[in-house]
């Protein structure tokens, strides 16, 4: 896992601090080979934090 990702699951968590307790931890989620996650609400904010981190 990079470190991009890993700042990523960092923030998601502190931000849902329930996601864990409904479905899972977000890190199990991740596909390394992919570079996605396997839930779209998880994936579709992976996608604008690496925007955001590109555009910064």
């Amino acid at each position: 896992m990079n470190h991009l990702t890993r700042q990523f699951i960092e923030q998601y968590d502190r931000e849902h601090p329930d996601f864990a307790s409904r479905v899972c931890a977000v890190a199990d989620l991740y596909d390394a080979d992919l570079d996605m996650f396997h839930i779209e609400e998880v994936q579709d904010e992976y996608e604008e934090f690496k925007q955001g981190v590109k555009n910064a």
